[in-house]
């Protein structure tokens, strides 16, 4: 039986995250990560011997950036952070009132 889409989005995230926590922990950190800049993906799909292509990295980040925790953070925060964890950008409004709904779901269903 082939899988959905969902499935395989989610397994090449379960197989490739790892490699960004190691790689850049400050900003891929599980419980706290931090915003990530516009243009994260050019800036992380150009370190040499990185451990994945384009479609890994896409679907790490697609995972990544859904997650509860990074909701959170860009509530929280509301600035974005280079690699290294610099701040570099505030958040616009429209992205930080999308997410602001996102996290009063979670807080509503207890999963914050």
């Amino acid at each position: 039986m082939p899988i959905d889409r969902n499935q395989y989005v989610h397994h090449l995230y379960q197989q490739n995250v790892q490699i960004l926590i190691d790689r850049f922990p400050i900003v891929f950190n599980r419980d706290n990560p931090l915003p990530l800049e516009v243009g994260a993906f050019e800036s992380i799909i150009a370190v040499p011997d990185l451990g994945m292509g384009d479609e890994e990295l896409e679907c790490v980040l697609l995972c990544w950036t859904a997650r509860r925790e990074y909701c959170r953070s860009i509530v929280m925060m509301r600035q974005r952070f280079d690699l290294e964890g610099n701040p570099v950008e505030r958040i616009d409004q429209e992205t930080l009132a999308a997410q602001q709904e996102r996290y009063d779901r979670f807080v509503r269903r207890g999963m914050l």
